[in-house]
């Protein structure tokens, strides 16, 4: 019988679990992102709190009332805008807070004939009154960036103010956490600042 004249293959060697790159960049990925929330909670922080807002109360655009004691307990975003293209920009940051559902809302301060897109996500709330209602509020809340980003300062009128881009966040306690300017780098920071309280609490 003539010997074959292709030697038989040798069996294909399979390699180790433990050396299988795919399985080690698969086991690393689910490590990262299980301790990934614990180190953020370890490193980032939000804001520390500021003034409390107090009482206030102003109407819906429907017509119904609105007040402090309907935000109590909740993390909310606030913005003064005048035209309807700023407050849609405004409203299209609900999709980054979506997961957190009535733990954060979004708050638009419209000034009386001012126009506003339709209020579709069920957080985002718009509230209106007369000038002597907003002022004190839209001060508490916002003067501080009128005045950095737009060195405008007391005196101003609500019209004046609505021109300036600022978003302000507010605690569940009602204290004021901050101000950024209505860019895209300030909202991707009050996102930011509003899950961290939304996750965690006023008082983690």
């Amino acid at each position: 019988m003539e010997p074959s004249s292709k030697a038989a293959a040798p069996p294909e060697r399979k390699t180790p679990l433990y050396k299988n790159p795919y399985l080690i960049g698969f086991l690393v990925g689910v490590v990262f992102l299980t301790v990934l929330p614990f180190l953020q909670r370890g490193f980032l922080r939000a804001p520390p709190p500021g003034p409390s807002l107090g009482a206030w109360q102003l109407h819906t655009l429907d017509g119904g009332s609105y007040g402090a004691d309907q935000l109590k307990g909740t993390v909310w975003i606030v913005s003064l805008a005048p035209d309807a293209a700023r407050q849609q920009s405004f409203g299209a940051m609900y999709r980054h807070l979506a997961d957190l559902g009535d733990k954060v809302k979004l708050v638009s301060l419209v000034v009386p004939g001012a126009a506003m897109p339709p209020v579709t996500p069920p957080s985002w709330v718009g509230l209106t009154g007369s000038a002597e209602a907003l002022d004190p509020l839209v001060m508490q809340l916002l003067r501080p960036a009128f005045a950095e980003f737009a060195h405008v300062d007391g005196g101003s009128t609500l019209d004046e103010y609505a021109r300036v881009p600022a978003l302000g966040l507010v605690d569940q306690d009602g204290h004021l956490r901050g101000y950024w300017k209505d860019d895209e780098l300030g909202r991707g920071n009050v996102i930011n600042a509003a899950r961290l309280l939304g996750r965690y609490g006023a008082r983690p």
